[in-house]
């Protein structure tokens, strides 16, 4: 069976235009830029093949590593644990008591002596001094020179000359009956003379040999023969 004629007329057509494509071809691959245009296709071609691969065989991820477990305690080897200082190494040297005292706190204070009764309303100040303590030195030095005379060291008025005046007793409660301080003295700074129980009875002043002070500390002394 014959072919039609156009279709004759295509596939000359056909082999002309493929032979002059390949004329074509020939001709630039023959020229200045032929090497460059192989190169550039033969990359093409490369690439391509690549990729085809890599669709076909994609590349498989890494399994996932599980969590690394806690390490325990780490311990020094035993060796590091017996190993003693070289010879002639200083050892460490204490700390101090006063570190540690100032560690553990501070001490607790001392007790101290309870207070002195306060004195009663409306006490003399002589008496007050009397309680207060022992008299010094000096005011017993004064004592013995001014007063022990006539009223005796123990304040009982048992010497020759407080017997022949009729001294009374100072460690009885009668002999300070109805006198205070100012009283007291201004019998002291001014004396006295009178007559008491038939004797004469004198006091000779003290105000150019006593200051006030050692007037209240010889009063006190007096008052503290008081029973």
């Amino acid at each position: 069976m014959k072919k039609p004629p156009q279709l004759i007329a295509r596939a000359l057509l056909a082999r002309v235009v493929m032979a002059a494509s390949t004329a074509t071809l020939v001709a630039i691959l023959s020229g200045p830029v032929g090497p460059a245009v192989a190169a550039g296709a033969a990359d093409a071609a490369s690439t391509a093949t690549k990729s085809k691969k890599a669709k076909k065989h994609p590349p498989k991820a890494p399994p996932a590593r599980p969590p690394a477990a806690a390490a325990p305690d780490a311990k020094p080897p035993a060796a590091a644990q017996d190993a003693k200082p070289p010879a002639g190494t200083p050892s460490p040297t204490p700390a101090p008591a006063e570190s540690k005292k100032a560690a553990a706190g501070p001490e607790p204070a001392p007790d101290r002596p309870a207070a002195a009764a306060a004195a009663p309303p409306g006490e003399s100040k002589l008496l007050q001094l009397a309680r207060a303590g022992a008299p010094d030195k000096k005011t017993q030095r004064s004592w013995k020179a001014k007063c022990s005379s006539c009223h005796g060291e123990d304040g009982k008025g048992q010497t020759e000359q407080g017997s022949k005046m009729g001294m009374g007793d100072m460690t009885a409660a009668a002999f300070w009956k109805d006198v205070n301080d100012d009283r007291l003295r201004k019998v002291v700074l001014e004396g006295f003379k009178r007559t008491k129980n038939g004797k004469e009875q004198e006091m000779k002043p003290f105000r150019d040999q006593l200051q006030p002070p050692e007037v209240d500390a010889i009063l006190a002394l007096a008052l503290s023969f008081k029973k």
